[in-house]
């Protein structure tokens, strides 16, 4: 189990690196790289915890509910260390929001999947 989780975090590690990168400004703000390493330690954590407890129904909900909070409060955060005022960003609020809640489903469904076919192969 902790080497699904290993490679599973690894992987998404990767590509989140390199969705934000290709989102961020270059050369990336201060502060990306710690923003990326926490992402990286919190995703790490809580895909032990999912893939311990992936066969209770609510892991879904929870996962979505869970990754649609996140990036809504980092993108309320960031707004408000910038200065900018959250009624202007009203719709990254909502699209960030969205996309953190795909990205939940994502993470459970991709882990449902490594489950499910390295328990089929046993």
């Amino acid at each position: 189990m902790k080497r699904i989780q290993l490679v599973e975090s690894t992987c998404f590690f990767i590509g989140t690196l390199i969705i934000m990168i290709v989102g961020a400004d270059f050369p990336p703000p201060q502060g990306f790289w710690i923003i990326i390493a926490l992402f990286a330690i919190s995703q790490y954590v809580y895909l032990g915890w999912l893939l311990s407890h992936l066969t209770l129904k609510r892991t879904l909900p929870i996962s979505i509910i869970l990754f649609a909070l996140l990036g809504s409060i980092v993108t309320i955060s960031m707004m408000c260390l910038s200065n900018q005022p959250i009624q202007d960003g009203k719709i990254w609020v909502i699209i960030v929001t969205l996309v953190a809640g795909g990205y939940g489903f994502l993470v459970w469904l991709i882990s449902w999947l490594i489950l499910r076919l390295s328990y089929e192969r046993q």
